[in-house]
């Protein structure tokens, strides 16, 4: 009687049911396209002092591109490095781990399995991983490629700066470095020829420019001149200036390939540094010694195009221990943060109205022989905190240190005899840092449970 009627229950469900499915299709794709995960192009400068890049003021035009990366999207005003050297750093990079907890504390010595790596955590999260280390310091041989896929640390002996046999006690089979146009082509080439179009690739490259000897090639040396009785060091700081100025153009050079592939929208962008470098500001032309400004803070600055806000400048002061759990919740991977000592400040780039509040961020120097340095001594490792206004550096073997970063930025004028108090509340703070011993040394960790209280109040777990 329906069918008569022109009523057809068959087809009416039938119909039903097809919108029904194109209907939970169309929620699929979207929760798909939602689900997609971007890509990860993580960029390390070697020897990159903050205020040596235009890109943050200085007088100089040493890096237009990180200029213009930065007007594209978030630059921190106030980064700092973990370590004045590259590989304790890199290792913090790559774990979100201080050198106490992975044990990585000076060059030459390898990473242990303490913890996984950031290229670990990505792989199992179907990431193409790939590595291309600018010099020996980041050899397989000390245990930075772990997780990677692909790493490449090779190092031709012609155009090598180090032509050296030995490093560390580590016999060197080639070169010990890499100029950064030849970094940009190994990188360009996995981009290019390399890449699995199924799945998200996560990118890291090593520029070993501007680290001396101040080398570089005479174009950019031009755009750098000395005035004709410059002083030695003039030259070497214009040397250095070009060095950084040729890497920044190398960067650029690499961004373009990513622009090319129509890979820039879906693709988060890090640049930043494993240290400074001294430029005899404090007496040291190198790095290694200091915990001071020019050898521990570091440019950093984020593009996600769509998704991070352009020419924003974040003021609280961050870790490179930060930036492993800040990859990680930027990249939506709940897993793996709560393991780490940095804290995640992705909320900090996401939303600018939950800025504002800041957290304590530890340095360290590890073991150095005794030299003397603006004729005092140097020795042993050395541990430094910053906390607001105030840097507070101590040792056993050096005087303690405290300024007022606000009122003394040159770190010139040290205030510990004047504020004891402070003196008292930042060695409160360091102190868990300074008996902290590696859980990979098999002496595990000697805390007493107020400093783990203290530890624990300030994010840190164990």
């Amino acid at each position: 009687m329906r069918a008569i009627m022109g009523l057809d229950p068959v087809g009416a469900i039938t119909r039903s049911v097809e919108a029904f499915l194109v209907a939970l299709l169309m929620v699929f794709a979207v929760a798909c396209e939602q689900a997609k995960l971007p890509n990860l192009l993580l960029i390390s400068l070697d020897t990159v002092r903050a205020d040596h890049c235009s890109a943050y003021g200085y007088g100089r035009s040493t890096t237009p591109v990180l200029e213009a990366l930065s007007a594209e999207g978030i630059v921190c005003d106030a980064a700092y490095s973990v370590s004045p050297i590259t590989a304790p750093s890199h290792a913090t990079l790559f774990t979100g781990l201080m050198p106490q907890t992975h044990g990585l504390r000076v060059n030459g010595e390898r990473l242990s399995d303490f913890g996984l790596t950031l290229a670990e955590r990505l792989t199992a999260a179907g990431y193409q991983t790939a590595g291309v280390a600018g010099s020996f310091v980041l050899n397989r041989t000390f245990g930075l490629d772990r997780g990677f896929e692909f790493w490449d640390d090779y190092f031709p002996a012609e155009g090598s700066k180090h032509p050296s046999s030995e490093w560390m006690g580590h016999e060197v089979p080639a070169g010990f470095d890499r100029r950064a146009d030849q970094t940009t082509e190994i990188a360009a080439d996995f981009l290019r020829d390399s890449r699995d179009p199924d799945r998200p690739f996560f990118l890291f490259v090593h520029y070993f420019e501007p680290h001396g000897p101040y080398v570089p090639p005479d174009r950019w040396r031009k755009d750098f001149p000395c005035d004709q009785g410059s002083s030695e060091l003039e030259s070497m700081v214009s040397a250095y200036d070009a060095g950084l100025a040729f890497t920044d153009d190398e960067v650029g050079r690499l961004l373009k390939v990513l622009d090319e592939m129509g890979s820039t929208e879906d693709t988060i962008v890090i640049v930043t540094a494993d240290h400074g470098e001294g430029l005899m500001t404090h007496g040291a032309m190198a790095h290694g010694q200091h915990l001071y400004d020019e050898a521990v803070r570091i440019p950093l600055m984020f593009r996600w195009p769509n998704r991070l806000a352009e020419g924003r400048k974040l003021a609280p002061a961050v870790s490179l221990a930060d930036l492993a759990p800040t990859i990680l919740e930027l990249l939506g991977i709940n897993e793996g943060a709560q393991e780490m000592d940095g804290r995640s400040f992705a909320p900090w780039l996401l939303s600018p109205s939950v800025e504002g509040v800041t957290f304590p961020v530890f340095m360290f120097r590890g073991k150095v022989r005794r030299a003397v340095v603006e004729k005092r001594w140097i020795e042993g490792e050395r541990f430094g905190v910053l906390d607001g206004q105030w840097k507070f550096l101590t040792s056993e073997s050096e005087e303690d240190e405290l300024f007022d970063l606000e009122a003394d930025p040159k770190e010139r004028m040290n205030l510990a005899s004047s504020y004891p108090q402070e003196v008292e509340r930042l060695e409160l703070l360091l102190n868990p840092w300074v008996r902290m011993k590696s859980p990979t040394d098999g002496s595990g960790i000697t805390l007493s449970l107020e400093e783990r209280q203290i530890l624990e109040a300030l994010g840190y777990g164990f």
